[in-house]
């Protein structure tokens, strides 16, 4: 830089060639006015530098600081130019660029370019993870082989916006939403069965039929595909003419004990279900007027087979109405005597609730 005070002597010469005929004298107050706007334009000169010097060192501070701060991968290396060197310290800039104008202008650089500075450290995008070589050797591989059914879960897909774009991650799913593959249920019903005692004495039908209320409570399981299974216990209580004499009569008292395996369809909130059974039927008092009756049926049990079906109407998420009915015929005869059979037919109908437990 050339300094004013060095072209003093410069300026007095070239006055006195230029009005040397005029012998005329430089006006009072000239060179100061001329050192006035020279100062002027030397401090422009080192406004418009310093700014320059600024905006290089900062561009240089912020490329370096992200350098430093999101280090490269290994997969996207170009080279190995940098191993085992110190980014910062190749990165910093000697303090001999910085002249004497630039310290006096050091508020002009915290006014304007520090506050942008940190806006811009606010705003960076979080640093990305990466796995190093070591890492990724660490993790141990997953075989298919090794995954169990029963801890299998669904997933959900999940979209997120970063400055990437989208990026799409699985969300598992809580265990109280996946799909059950067995649903458990009870259920309680009440109704009314026929029975027809179906005793013949050579081969002549001589008894009559009987009705009487039942009530009963189940407990079963459904599986995905449709197939249930369901035990339960009935009581009924039955009193009816045998034939075998003019005023024979019997009453008995019985507890069944029906094991179905069906299969149901769904649709919306209705299903209809069909079972076959077998159905244990125990009698469990029994009583005659004639003390000829109570002789000749002297079987305290017998297997029934059982045909059956089943429609229900959901009415809440874990509660359904059902209505039901059946047919079975004993495999059993419930007399000994040589000329007394006793092979037993029912049927029944009923409604009652159902309940899902699981």
């Amino acid at each position: 830089m050339q300094w004013k005070e060095d072209n003093r002597g410069d300026f007095e010469n070239f006055w006195k060639d230029a009005f040397q005929d005029e012998q005329m004298s430089p006006p009072e107050g000239l060179w100061d006015d001329i050192e006035a706007e020279v100062d002027q334009i030397n401090q422009k000169k080192n406004h418009f530098t310093f700014l320059r010097s600024v905006a290089a060192l900062i561009t240089v501070g912020l490329l370096t600081s992200f350098l430093v701060k999101y280090e490269t991968p290994h997969s996207l290396s170009i080279g190995s130019d940098f191993d085992g060197k110190n980014v910062n310290t190749a990165s910093m800039v000697s303090p001999s660029l910085y002249e004497a104008d630039a310290i006096k202008a050091v508020s002009v650089l915290d006014k304007h370019i520090l506050p942008r500075i940190k806006k811009v450290a606010v705003n960076m995008p979080p640093p990305m993870p990466f796995l190093t070589h070591e890492e990724e050797k660490e993790l141990p591989p997953i075989h298919l082989s090794q995954i169990e059914p029963e801890t299998e879960i669904e997933v959900e897909v999940e979209e997120q916006f970063s400055e990437l774009g989208i990026v799409k991650r699985n969300k598992a799913v809580p265990a109280s939403k996946q799909k059950r593959n067995k649903n458990y249920y009870v259920s309680a019903e009440v109704g009314m069965s026929r029975l027809d005692p179906n005793i013949k004495v050579n081969d002549r039908v001589v008894s009559q039929t009987a009705v009487s209320p039942t009530v009963g409570v189940n407990a079963g399981i459904q599986f995905e595909k449709g197939f249930f299974v369901e035990a339960g216990v009935k009581y009924a209580d039955y009193t009816y003419k045998t034939g075998l004499t003019e005023l024979g009569e019997l009453n008995q008292k019985v507890v069944s004990v029906p094991v179905k395996v069906g299969y149901a369809l769904e649709k919306k909130k209705l299903r209809l279900a069909v079972h076959t059974a077998l159905v244990t039927n125990m009698i469990v008092d029994q009583s005659s007027t004639d003390n000829v009756s109570d002789s000749i049926m002297d079987q305290s049990v017998n297997v029934t087979g059982q045909l059956g079906a089943e429609l229900s109407y959901q009415v809440s998420p874990k509660t359904a109405l059902s209505l039901g009915t059946s047919y079975g015929v004993s495999l059993n005869d419930l007399s000994k005597d040589t000329n007394v059979s006793a092979m037993s037919k029912n049927y029944m109908i009923s409604m009652g609730i159902k309940y899902n437990i699981i």
